[in-house]
Parts: C-alpha cells; sequence; structure tokens
C-alpha cells in the first residue's frame, strides 16, 4: 500500500470551492474559499508557491481578494453571518462587511466570487 501522505491531496480536492473562516494572524477570523493553483493568476502563481506551508489548503479571502495558506487549525466551518463568535471581531469594517456578502453570495452561485485567471482571457 501507498504511504499515508498520498490521501492528503484528495482531502485537498474534497474542499475545493468550500467556503471556511480563516485565521490569519493579527486579524479577524475572515471569510474565504479554499481554491486551487490553477485559479491563481500568472502573475501572483510565484508569490503564492513561495508561501506554501505544509499541510495546508490554498485560500482565497472574501472582501480584499488575498491568497493565504491556511492550515487546519486555522480554518473553521462557515456557519455564514450566525457564527457570532467569529463575526464579532470585524463587523464594524466596510471590508468585513464585504466579505461576508461575498461568501454568501458565493454559496448560493459557486464560482461566483472566485479569482479570475488571466488564461480565462486566452
Amino acid at each position: 500500500p501507498k504511504p499515508a501522505a498520498s490521501s492528503k491531496p484528495a482531502q485537498a480536492v474534497k474542499n475545493f470551492g468550500k467556503v471556511q473562516w480563516l485565521r490569519i494572524k493579527g486579524y479577524p477570523w475572515w471569510p474565504g474559499v479554499v481554491v486551487s493553483m490553477a485559479e491563481v493568476p500568472h502573475q501572483d502563481k510565484a508569490q503564492v508557491v513561495n508561501a506554501k506551508k505544509p499541510d495546508s489548503s490554498l485560500m482565497y479571502t472574501f472582501g480584499d481578494h488575498m491568497f493565504y495558506w491556511s492550515r487546519i487549525e486555522e480554518l473553521k466551518e462557515w456557519n455564514g453571518k450566525n457564527h457570532k463568535d467569529l463575526v464579532k471581531g470585524g463587523k464594524n469594517g466596510k471590508l468585513f462587511k464585504l466579505a461576508l456578502t461575498e461568501a454568501t453570495e458565493e454559496l448560493e452561485a459557486p464560482g461566483s466570487h472566485r479569482p479570475i485567471s488571466q488564461s480565462d482571457y486566452d
């Protein structure tokens, strides 16, 4: 049998497109979506690859539209605006409110708030 490590990519694929809360040090919990490297615009790929953390998922944050590698302990299941303990940290900011709106819209129409790769225009 193959080593257990071979099952990790399957887990990442399973979570692809999943909206989750992510924690970035120094910031409140923030809504984002699990994306693949294929969704990273060409001009950002090198920077995103260089920032990769072991055993992490590539996240695209709503509102500020950034890429971030999150480990499992930096992610929480999405429970929308009703997740009061997570929402309280950023609830007064316009960008945070935009992020919540985009996350909700992404759930209603998957792919509507995902990054647009330059290859989409080729």
